[in-house]
């Protein structure tokens, strides 16, 4: 870190310059948000400090600084990039950071959704969305329309608690898979092919202009496996030395396994916000972005890859069915808080594939393929890791 560079400057400007508000300055909000955003400002900067200097990354000597910070937008949307003086920056809106915990928030103050957390008699129900949303601005029209003075959250803390947990699952998920994206040289392979020194998750202008449809997924694919690795690293380490999830221990058989199972629900809710979020930009996701359910499996099959490197005890068919069932239970959550589920038979099929013996997905088989022969090559020379797949 450059100590005579002004940072937070520096994102300002970078964010500005391709048309976007700019910073989101906590110092003129409500103290009791500003103490949120500054926090998990701090909290998030400590997971890219990490990968910056891990095993992979410090022998290559290539990765500068990377900061982090919040976008003043309230729609759904993350950025990784460098500005001309070669500064990295990674932003994430902060209606993202609302909309995410206003999500998980809604799906366990509902009494059907996570009943095994607490006592479901204490909560209400929250009133159902019309929908999910890709703005924040929206939640508050709809609080307005329905006279709402306060956040919907649940009754109990235990519950308030695992809201955020899950809240920062998601929250670590979206930074990491931007910081790989910056790691893998994935920014440094668009500034070639494009000119343009950013990749935004939503950018219906230009971004998916820049490559053809196989290889940006196959970007996306190799951001999401990276950070589903990171997480799955951290939380064996966590699982064994703290007691962050001590809640979960008398719900699962055996504990640790619940925080496999809830990180997994997490994966699941996020991934379905990313897609409606997408869906609502316009942009044609089929084609040249992974829908919730190839991402799912990437995560998955990254998953069971880490747990295995460890030696897990745990046998493949128990968690595997134990996943699976949340995976379920976190879609029928979404629908129940909102009027949004994906067609029936689509999931059902889907989450019958996931119980294969020997999961091996055909979209990972292709996609393993395209990245070795295709877009592999193109970034070795760019990468700044030597962990790259």
């Amino acid at each position: 870190m450059n100590t005579s560079i002004n940072y937070a400057k520096a994102f300002d400007a970078f964010i500005k310059k391709d048309g976007g508000v700019g910073r989101f300055d906590t110092e003129y909000i409500d103290p009791e948000r500003q103490l949120l955003f500054d926090k998990l400002k701090e909290y998030l900067q400590s997971f890219i400090d990490f990968a910056r200097q891990s095993e992979f990354t410090a022998p290559k000597g290539k990765m500068p600084y990377v900061y982090f910070d919040f976008i003043d937008d309230l729609s759904f949307n993350a950025k990784a990039g460098f500005d001309e003086d070669g500064n990295e920056f990674i932003g994430l809106n902060h209606g993202a950071v609302l909309l995410i915990f206003d999500i998980f928030n809604r799906l366990l103050a509902h009494k059907a959704i996570l009943p095994n957390i607490g006592f479901i008699d204490l909560e209400v129900n929250p009133v159902k969305l019309p929908a999910l949303t890709r703005t924040y601005a929206d939640i508050q029209a709809f609080f307005d329309h329905y006279d709402l003075t306060t956040l919907v959250r649940p009754k109990q803390k235990i519950r308030i608690d695992h809201a955020r947990l899950l809240s920062e699952f998601a929250l670590i998920f979206l930074v990491e898979h931007e910081m790989a994206h910056l790691l893998y040289g994935h920014v440094h392979y668009k500034k070639q092919k494009s000119g343009f020194s950013f990749i935004m998750e939503f950018d219906e202008d230009q971004a998916e202009q820049v490559f053809p449809p196989f290889t940006n997924k196959c970007l996306e694919w190799s951001a999401d496996s990276w950070s589903a690795a990171q997480a799955i690293n951290r939380l064996i380490q966590l699982v064994e030395k703290s007691d962050t999830f001590d809640h979960l221990n008398s719900v699962y058989n055996p504990p640790e396994s619940g925080v496999y199972i809830n990180w997994a629900f997490s994966m699941w809710v996020i991934f379905r916000l990313m897609d409606v979020v997408r869906t609502a930009k316009g942009q044609e996701k089929s084609l040249k972005y992974p829908v919730p359910m190839e991402r799912f499996i990437s995560v998955f099959d990254m998953a069971w890859q880490v747990l295995d490197h460890h030696g897990t005890k745990y046998k493949h068919e128990i968690l595997t069915n134990s996943v699976i069932d949340h995976l379920c239970e976190a879609e029928k959550g979404l629908h129940l808080i909102s009027v949004n589920m994906l067609n029936k038979k689509e999931f059902g099929d889907f989450v019958d594939g996931l119980y294969v013996d020997d999961f091996e997905d055909a979209f990972i088989t292709k996609i393993r393929s395209h990245w070795k022969s295709v877009v592999k090559p193109e970034l070795l020379p760019l990468t700044r890791t030597t962990d790259i797949m």
